[in-house]
């Protein structure tokens, strides 16, 4: 099951990117795709949180990614969070959530 929900958020990242390729069954030459892990602060009155995200980036995106990110950069990400479920080999439901990114901003100021 999947469901979708499209977000806009501020965060900073975790650890360095991972750059891979995807292959696609639609196209002959693999698709780069970067993932990251992004800490976004929350704060409710004198409580603070930090939920960390993972984010997926696609094509050009990514590989502008991995060149110019670090630990530690802010970004800026607007995407679709997509919400799955699956049963594990020991039969538990498993519910984890990522954001396939349709644009990232940053600054290496």
């Amino acid at each position: 099951m999947t469901n979708t929900i499209n977000e806009t958020f501020l965060g900073r990242l975790g650890k360095d990117p991972e750059f891979a390729y995807a292959q696609t069954k639609t196209k002959e030459k693999p698709i780069p795709v970067c993932n990251l892990s992004v800490a976004i602060n929350h704060k409710q009155g004198e409580q603070e949180s930090t939920e960390w995200v993972k984010v997926k980036v696609w094509e050009k995106q990514a590989e502008l990614c991995k060149a110019q990110l670090k630990k530690g950069n802010q970004i800026f990400v607007n995407g679709n969070r997509e919400y799955k479920q699956f049963t594990n080999k020991e039969g538990k439901q498993v519910s984890y959530s990522e954001v396939n990114a349709n644009l990232i901003g940053f600054s290496n100021i």
